[in-house]
């Protein structure tokens, strides 16, 4: 059996209520995945340190062959798929903990950017062609999204290099009813399951590709 792992983050300042959460927990396993795939879901607290462990402990301990990442952009008009993640982070902007990360570069021995190993613009051409707001970005920010992207990323291009690893950015949601720009919970749904489609799909091409 091949193994999907897809981690949400809990709340930080400005966000009391973290949509990547409730749209992972809202996902029925059997919904999102074909036969062959098992589903490993994780919650994240927005904290340098755990996150840290997390990459080095759990990625370690655990072979997974696709891991997609979770995270909101506030402010975001739309879903983007993140193209590369970059090794530098704000030292000023603290975490749940209170903690802002020492450093300016995560890894001082790592590469400026890693890209990620999916075929992003296939996968958003045909997401854009079902009609979902789907695009293609290059800067996860500078924040725990591209934090955890880039240690991910990095642990698999040196110790797993067949994994895929790959970070959806999701707009904050907005009532059904409401007439603030934005979208639905369900769109939300629908775009992940969507996407978890399309990398499992990448996956197993680039798999019999390399055979």
């Amino acid at each position: 059996m091949n193994r999907l792992l897809v981690t949400a983050f809990g709340s930080f300042p400005g966000v009391d209520s973290n949509p990547t959460t409730i749209v992972l927990e809202q996902v029925a396993n059997g919904r999102m995945i074909p036969h062959g795939w098992t589903l490993s879901k994780a919650y994240l607290p927005v904290s340098y340190s755990y996150c840290d462990s997390w990459t080095r402990q759990v990625l370690r301990k655990e072979y997974y062959d696709v891991v997609l990442h979770l995270g909101v952009a506030v402010g975001s008009d739309g879903f983007r798929l993140e193209k590369y993640a970059h090794n530098e982070c704000d030292k000023q902007a603290k975490d749940v903990e209170g903690i802002c990360w020492s450093k300016e570069k995560i890894n001082s021995r790592a590469p400026k950017c890693i890209p990620s190993p999916l075929r992003l613009e296939k996968i958003v051409d045909t997401l854009r062609a079902r009609n979902l707001p789907v695009s293609l970005s290059e800067h996860a920010g500078t924040y725990l999204c591209n934090f955890i992207f880039f240690k991910s990323l990095l642990y698999a291009r040196n110790h797993a290099p067949e994994r895929k690893v790959g970070f959806l950015h999701v707009p904050m949601p907005c009532a059904t009813s409401s007439d603030r720009p934005g979208f639905p919970l369900d769109m939300h749904v629908r775009v992940l399951q969507a996407v978890v489609r399309e990398f499992l799909r990448d996956s197993s091409t680039g798999s019999e590709r390399h055979r």
